[in-house]
């Protein structure tokens, strides 16, 4: 897992945080990656009893998606590619168990 996605358990309850406050919580495709990961994590973990995501600084939870990386992109389906694993993270999300905050 990356420095700009942070995972730690305390109290029952899993902490995530987007710590890329210089670029106002932008997710880069790792972070995406990350987060599906630290649901699936989550949900199978009994000592688990909610999950919080929160952002770090003070100037943004989350922007969205780090558009640079959109630069990459060489058509059409890059971006139908895109969206499909965006929806599959999110996927995870609500499918966990736990409560997400």
């Amino acid at each position: 897992m990356t420095q700009e996605l942070l995972y730690d358990k305390r109290d029952q309850v899993g902490w995530v945080t987007f710590n890329r406050p210089q670029a106002r919580n932008a997710l880069t495709f790792e972070m995406y990656d990350g987060l599906a990961e630290i649901a699936n994590t989550a949900a199978a973990d009994p000592q688990i009893r909610a999950v919080v995501i929160r952002g770090a600084g003070d100037k943004a939870f989350a922007s969205g998606s780090e558009i640079s990386q959109f630069r990459a992109f060489n058509g059409g389906a890059d971006g139908v590619a895109y969206e499909q694993h965006l929806d599959e993270v999110l996927g995870a999300l609500e499918r966990c168990p736990k409560p997400v905050i």
